[in-house]
């Protein structure tokens, strides 16, 4: 009987580390997938009511010629060169205040403002990312021109008339880089 209440006692362990392990496995993943806030609410058995955000500001890119540079790769290439490219991505993000909504292939989705407001801050932080990732020409409403043109620390120019899916023909943007106080200032110090 007292070996049968050991080898039970070390079954009851063993399952409740395992069960333990596989929890922290599937918290990890739903933090992965879901904002924290809305994670919490989930865990604990509680609904998470939908909100309405006045201003955010969403961060789109996929990858130029992607179509035919995956024509002529294999399924493994193309996988790596994605996980190599969204690894270091998702690197970049954590140095912002942005929440990564989803990658799809090779499309990659950024949001500002939500869960948690931050002003008009949103656009700032995507565009600061967004030069941080690809700094070449990045495309920007006529909105967002506005909010960044408030902080008076990035340099834009007219794209032009644009004809948008759903909106008409829009006025956009190119956001060109961010400027930053040591770049327009002369060194005190320095004598010339």
């Amino acid at each position: 009987m007292e070996q049968y209440a050991n080898n039970l006692e070390a079954l009851v362990d063993e399952r409740t580390k395992a069960f333990l392990e596989e929890k922290k496995r599937s918290e990890e993943l739903l933090y992965q997938v879901l904002p924290v806030s809305v994670a919490e609410q989930l865990k604990i058995g509680k609904p998470v009511a939908p909100e309405t955000y006045d201003s955010v500001t969403i961060y789109f890119s996929d990858i130029v010629g992607f179509t035919s540079l995956s024509a002529g790769s294999t399924p493994m290439q193309v996988i790596d060169l994605l996980n190599d490219l969204y690894t270091l991505f998702d690197a970049i993000l954590v140095k912002y205040d942005v929440y990564k909504v989803e990658t799809i292939g090779d499309a990659y989705m950024v949001v500002s403002g939500l869960p948690i407001r931050n002003g008009n801050n949103h656009a700032r932080e995507i565009c600061s990312m967004a030069l941080h990732i690809s700094p070449l020409k990045i495309h920007i409403s006529s909105e967002t021109k506005e909010i960044l043109d408030t902080f008076g620390c990035f340099q834009i120019s007219e794209r032009g008339l644009v004809d948008m899916k759903g909106k008409g023909q829009l006025v956009t943007f190119w956001l060109l880089e961010e400027v930053f106080q040591s770049d327009t200032q002369e060194n005190p110090g320095t004598e010339i």
